[in-house]
């Protein structure tokens, strides 16, 4: 029998469609598409002046559409909300400008690879539904680059827009194509730094600027319209970030010679990472907050394993409080460490970075710089824990107000005092307290697995199920709404009643 191999297919990383259905989706969810390196390095423009960094944005997105809902390129034409475009080329994007930007990747053609005079895209508009549709067509090698790619690399398709011009989004692209020849990756602990060294002309080369008429690169030009601009703009480029240096021969005016781009890794994004176990189903680690501050609990899962090496007392629990204490020095501007004056992921700069990219990539990178530079996880464990009962409590206090529940601290060495039995019904939690001795594998194989796959719920409304377990001094516990009544928790402690200390009901 004879099989056919076909070759690893690259696909989008995150909802391109998802992330324009709402304003503020596009960072947050930070899609990431494919490029064949001849598409990254290798294209020239056939009528260079023509064509704008907007042009070059949208050619990107439309690509990126295609492959998002046909990812081996099958289809003749592709299609795209006119409202899509819009959100995604800026609050500043018009619908004349952007008919603008589709004639001219109609009418410019392009040269790469084996071919020539290659079209960017066919197109046309379409009334449907009170919706104005963009239809589109990428040319045949276009689409053969894009689906016959032995050699890749991940564009950032959310840190386009923010580039303002032609050169700066073709540099980007190169340093994403030399980025991924030199095979580095950001490493905990590790050297995260890449040189990316090129001569002038090189760098012309890459971007396609103009030269004069003999040939040659005038330098001052080069460095005012690209070097000395690319830095600010690779603001929203989240696997890296850069520095440009300008290296002069040491002649007779120092005229450039060449140009070195410093690029510092950055941590991989909370998407691109997985959890010690399947956490399904479980809706929050730690409690609810306030929207623009409520994080996954699956984000904590994936973060403890950076700490395990250095820090074993660290629980995803206790990272979790000294994460809502930041969240507290944000707020209250009351410095917690000297990292606050310095710190990304701290403070004002916290808040923009919530703002921008969410509260789950923001909590993610927050616990990264940690682990690569530890602060406040290197206090004291006295000290972690005073930080993170304080963060829980103006954690609950944004949640539920004044009326926020009276109980002991979540981070403490004794036992919690005895909360006052109520009745299932009056309950707006059940707390399932897990012997003490049970190692944390055995707490996911057997209580929370067991509770995630339950699947008969006869409840009307949702009850608030904590299971909560003693690690190493430190109470953790998960979180699941679960539309659950009296025989419901019943049945799972049949399953699970072996393992379990008490069940209580608290108000």
């Amino acid at each position: 029998m004879n099989f056919h191999r076909r070759n690893f297919q690259p696909k989008n990383r995150g909802d391109i469609a998802k992330s324009l259905d709402k304003p503020t989706a596009l960072s947050v969810v930070a899609p990431e598409s494919p490029r064949p390196l001849e598409l990254l390095l290798g294209v020239t423009y056939d009528r260079e002046a023509t064509l704008t960094a907007d042009d070059a944005a949208l050619h990107e997105l439309l690509m990126t559409v295609a492959l998002h809902s046909d990812a081996e390129l099958q289809q003749e034409t592709h299609s795209v909300p006119m409202r899509h475009v819009l959100r995604y080329l800026g609050t500043e994007a018009r619908r004349d400008a952007v008919k603008d930007s589709l004639g001219r990747l109609m009418r410019n053609t392009v040269s790469f690879g084996p071919y020539e005079q290659v079209p960017l895209l066919l197109y046309w508009l379409e009334r449907a539904d009170s919706e104005k549709l963009v239809h589109f067509a990428l040319p045949a090698p276009i689409k053969t680059a894009l689906t016959a790619q032995s050699a890749y690399a991940y564009v950032e398709v959310a840190a386009l827009p923010a580039m303002r011009s032609k050169f700066i989004t073709r540099l980007y692209k190169a340093l994403v194509a030399a980025l991924k020849a030199t095979g580095r990756r950001w490493v905990k602990n590790g050297d995260n730094k890449v040189t990316v060294t090129a001569t002038v002309e090189q760098v012309a080369d890459w971007i396609c600027f103009p030269r004069e008429k003999d040939g040659s690169v005038r330098p001052g030009k080069l460095r005012e319209r690209v070097l000395d601009i690319a830095a600010a703009q690779f603001q929203d480029v989240q696997a890296f970030g850069l520095k440009v240096v300008p290296v002069s021969a040491k002649t007779r005016g120092n005229p450039l010679v060449e140009v070195r781009f410093e690029l510092s890794l950055n941590p991989p994004s909370h998407h691109h990472s997985r959890a010690l176990f399947d956490a399904s189903g479980i809706r929050q680690f730690g409690g609810v907050d306030a929207p623009e501050y409520r994080v996954r609990q699956d984000v904590w899962l994936k973060v403890s394993g950076y700490f395990l090496s250095d820090f074993p007392d660290l629980s995803h629990g206790v990272l979790f409080g000294l994460w809502t204490a930041s969240i507290k020095e944000m707020l209250d501007e009351m410095p917690l460490s000297d990292g606050y004056a310095t710190r990304r992921y701290r403070g004002d700069r916290l808040r923009q970075e919530i703002a921008k990219r969410g509260a789950d990539e923001a909590a993610w990178q927050w616990a990264m710089e940690e682990a690569e530079n530890p602060d406040l996880v290197r206090l004291s464990k006295s000290e972690r824990k005073e930080l993170a009962n304080a963060g829980e409590a103006a954690r609950r206090k944004r949640v539920w107000g004044d009326n926020a529940r009276k109980i002991e601290p979540v981070f403490v060495e004794t036992k919690p005092v005895e909360t006052p039995s109520v009745s299932f019904d009056e309950a707006s939690e059940i707390w399932i307290n897990v012997g003490d001795e049970l190692p944390l594998q055995t707490i996911d194989d057997l209580v929370l697995e067991q509770l995630d796959r339950y699947r008969d719920w006869r409840g009307t409304e949702d009850k608030t199920i904590q299971v909560r377990w003693w690690l190493r001094g430190n109470l953790d516990f998960m979180t699941f709404k679960k539309p659950a009544t009296a025989d419901d928790i019943e049945t799972i402690m049949s399953r699970v009643g072996r393992y379990v200390d008490s069940v209580e009901y608290v108000a």
